[in-house]
C-alpha cells in the first residue's frame, strides 16, 4: 500500500518539477487572491482575517478533494483509468494514492497561508499547532468528499461542473462561517464548523472537547458516507462495464 502512495508521489513530484514555474505561480496567485479579498474587507470596515481563515480552509479543499475530479478526468482522457481500477489494489488505496501528493503539498501550502498571513498582519494571534490540528480533522472530511466526488465520476463520467459548483459552495459557506451571524447547521458539517472553531481559536475563546468531539464525529460520519457511496459506485460500475468510458 505504502509502495503505492510513494510511487504517486514521485510522479507527481517529477510533474511539479517539469512544470516548476507554474507551480510557483499557482501558489502565489493564490495567496495575492486571498490577501487582496482581506485587504478589501477591511477597508470597508469588515474583519478580514476571520475571512482569512476560511481563505484558507477554502485552498485546502482546492488542493484535496477537488484535485480529486480533475485527476479521475485526467486518466480517463488519456485511457488508463480502467487499468488503474483493475490492478490487485484496494480501489480506495487508489483514491488515496491519486490525493497523497497533493493532501501533503496542502499542507504545506496551508503552512505558507498562514505564516505570511500572520506575519503580514492578517491573523492577529498565532495558534498555528492548533489550526493544523483543526485541519487535521477537517482533512477526514475532504477525503469523504473526495470518495463522493470519485463515486459520481464513474457513474456520470463528466462532474467537473459539479465539483466546481462545491467549490464555489464552500467558498460561500465558508465566508458565511467566518462571519458573526451563526447557524445550528454550522455545526453538523465539518467545513463550516471547523472555520468557526479556528476563528474561536484566534479570538481568543474557549474552545471546549465537545466542541472538538462534534467535529470530529461529523467528520467520521462524512468519510463513511463518501467510502460506502464509492464502494456503491464502482460496484455499478464495474457491473455496467463502463469504468473506462467517457
Amino acid at each position: 500500500m505504502l509502495n503505492l502512495i510513494w510511487i504517486s508521489i514521485k510522479m507527481n513530484l517529477l510533474e511539479m518539477w517539469s512544470y516548476k514555474l507554474n507551480s510557483i505561480l499557482e501558489i502565489l496567485v493564490s495567496f495575492i487572491w486571498g490577501a487582496s479579498i482581506v485587504l478589501g474587507l477591511n477597508a470597508i470596515g469588515l474583519k478580514g482575517s476571520n475571512f482569512y481563515l476560511a481563505y484558507i480552509a477554502w485552498t485546502f479543499f482546492h488542493y484535496t478533494a477537488n484535485r480529486v475530479g480533475l485527476k479521475m478526468d485526467y486518466m480517463t482522457t488519456i485511457g488508463v483509468i480502467e487499468r488503474i481500477f483493475s490492478s490487485h489494489y484496494p480501489v480506495k488505496w487508489l483514491i488515496l494514492s491519486i490525493t497523497s501528493l497533493s493532501t501533503i503539498m496542502a499542507f504545506i501550502y496551508l503552512t505558507f497561508f498562514y505564516l505570511v498571513g500572520y506575519l503580514a498582519g492578517i491573523i492577529k494571534s498565532f495558534h498555528y499547532i492548533e489550526t493544523i490540528g483543526v485541519f487535521g480533522i477537517i482533512f477526514l472530511f475532504m477525503m469523504g468528499l473526495s470518495y463522493l466526488f470519485a463515486g459520481l465520476f464513474l457513474i456520470f463520467k463528466r462532474t467537473m461542473s459539479l465539483v466546481q459548483v462545491v467549490n464555489l459552495l464552500l467558498f460561500g459557506i465558508g465566508a458565511y462561517a467566518a462571519g458573526v451571524n451563526k447557524s445550528l447547521w454550522i455545526k453538523f458539517l465539518t467545513y463550516t464548523y471547523g472555520i468557526e472553531t479556528m476563528v474561536k481559536i484566534h479570538s481568543g475563546k474557549h474552545i471546549s472537547s465537545g466542541d472538538i468531539g462534534i467535529l470530529l464525529l461529523s467528520a467520521i460520519v462524512m468519510i463513511v458516507i463518501g467510502a460506502l457511496f464509492f464502494d456503491l459506485s464502482y460496484s455499478y460500475a464495474r457491473k455496467a462495464g463502463t469504468i473506462g468510458h467517457l
